[in-house]
């Protein structure tokens, strides 16, 4: 069965945990093996964590995340509202500073990620996609 659900929330580490554990218990529980199910929870903590800190610095802010299970692909997508001076790419190559490293991570561990500004031209959104090797109903 197909599904997706949207979640708002505002940029603190507890409820940036709390998706995290919620992403990962539903792919689990859709039939995702527990490694790729973790992988794909690092990948939307680390787009989560990297919002807080680049569109927010300092403050805290909204966030929205969209998730769409059409298993065995995985579709999620982080937005935030704040300003950026310049748009984040993915590195293809590791980073020697720790800056861009998690980005340089989910582009290694994904099939895709699309960096883009949102429509109403304030803050950033992020989607990644990723079919999953093993899925068990």
């Amino acid at each position: 069965m197909n599904w997706n659900l949207s979640i708002q929330l505002e940029s603190t580490p507890q409820t940036i945990r709390a998706v995290r554990k919620m992403f990962y218990s539903a792919l689990v529980d859709r039939g995702a093996p527990d490694e790729e199910a973790r992988l794909l929870e690092f990948a939307i903590g680390e787009l989560l964590t990297n919002a807080q800190r680049h569109a927010y610095p300092g403050t805290r802010g909204p966030l929205t995340v969209d998730l769409a299970f059409d298993l065995p692909t995985v579709v999620f997508t982080v937005h935030d509202h704040g300003a950026f001076v310049s748009l984040p790419t993915v590195p293809t190559t590791l980073p020697e500073s720790s800056e861009g490293r998690g980005l340089y991570a989910i582009g290694v561990l994904m099939d895709s990620v699309d960096i883009q500004r949102n429509g109403n031209g304030a803050g950033v959104r992020v989607t990644v996609t990723k079919r999953l090797s093993q899925f068990h109903p």
